[in-house]
């Protein structure tokens, strides 16, 4: 590497948003080539466009701050001079596909990948989140562990959310509506 990039390599390191291990399972080419996974990144992947790690996202980032793209700063280079200290995020949660699980009103439309449940919110009471790991068509045994989970649940006091990563199966879908408040699926989300 150059000077340039060795002391860019240094900065990314330091800025703990490079995750060697998250990087090489995600980009796996990376590991072809020979080099370290942070100097493949400083190489080429600040050129692609690739996320370092986890804990930045940098098409969504580009996606909040217009102004980063259009000034051609590349983005997460921003985020570590600049864009933290400003209180910019780095990533997008997982629920902000979803906005407030308990937010619906009796009047509100569902989105293209949220649900309204059939039961209400008790804002006193405390919520539970579910994240399936796998929904198909077929009810296996990730789906049949859900169902049990909601099922035990649904008899205590509690909120219940829960998403999915698909919304295949229509009769399993209904079946979760009946005992949650909100169900959401990121079938679609990048």
């Amino acid at each position: 590497m150059s000077g340039d990039q060795e002391r860019l390599a240094e900065e990314i390191a330091e800025s703990g948003l490079f995750d060697e291990a998250w990087y090489v399972s995600v980009y796996g080419d990376s590991a072809l080539v020979g080099l370290s996974p942070l100097e493949h990144f400083v190489r080429f992947g600040l050129m692609l466009r690739r996320d370092p790690g986890p804990a930045f996202d940098t098409r969504f980032y580009l996606e909040e701050n217009g102004d980063i793209g259009e000034a051609d700063i590349d983005p997460l280079l921003h985020y570590i001079r600049f864009g933290q200290a400003e209180g910019r995020a780095a990533t997008r949660s997982a629920l902000a596909y979803l906005g407030d699980p308990l937010s619906f009103s009796d009047n509100e439309m569902s989105g293209p990948y949220r649900y309204k449940g059939g039961r209400s919110a008790d804002p006193d009471k405390l919520t539970i989140l579910l994240c399936a790991h796998s929904s198909g068509t077929e009810l296996f045994g990730s789906e049949r562990s859900l169902i049990d989970v909601l099922l035990a649940l649904s008899d205590l006091d509690f909120n219940i959310v829960v998403t999915l990563p698909s919304d295949e199966n229509n009769e399993y879908i209904e079946y979760i509506l009946s005992v949650v408040r909100t169900f959401g699926t990121t079938r679609g989300v990048d």
